[in-house]
């Protein structure tokens, strides 16, 4: 099972338009059948979890929220 984000599309990236999810892969390996779950419709980028249930099951994830993409110059 793999957890992460989802940039929908280079060029939206690019253009500062974007749109991303947070999705759950799922791999059977015995099949190799893929299957994906969005988890969050919103933008959460760097997640991690209490060091103290790596490897076990968890439902928490500390995530950083990213509203739009702030201008440089």
């Amino acid at each position: 099972i793999l957890v992460g984000t989802n940039v929908i599309s280079l060029e939206n990236l690019l253009s500062r338009r974007v749109r991303s999810s947070l999705d759950k892969v799922i791999i059977n390996m015995r099949t190799g059948k893929v299957s994906r779950k969005t988890l969050s419709p919103r933008c959460l980028d760097l997640g991690s979890i209490n060091p103290n249930y790596a490897g076990k099951r968890n439902k928490y994830a500390y995530m950083s929220v990213m509203e739009e993409i702030p201008r440089t110059s």
